[in-house]
């Protein structure tokens, strides 16, 4: 038996996004806060952030997002 596939249903790939437009999940957000926080003061302070998840969790994308928000930074 074979079916259709329904042109209705989304299928995300699990390629890792480039920039802010291929964001449809709303990671953004969450690497400004990460950008935001790696260049509060004091400037000279060491900082350490660990992105822990399995295979396909976002990780990649999130620092591509987090680039992209440094890149733009003022």
């Amino acid at each position: 038996m074979t079916s259709a596939i329904d042109p209705d249903v989304l299928l995300l790939s699990d390629a890792p996004i480039g920039s802010v437009a291929g964001d449809v999940l709303g990671h953004a957000r969450v690497a400004q806060r990460l950008v935001e926080l790696a260049c509060a003061g004091p400037v000279g302070a060491s900082r350490t952030v660990g992105l822990t998840g399995g295979p396909g969790t976002g990780r990649t994308s999130l620092l591509a997002l987090a680039r992209e928000h440094l890149t733009t930074r003022p």
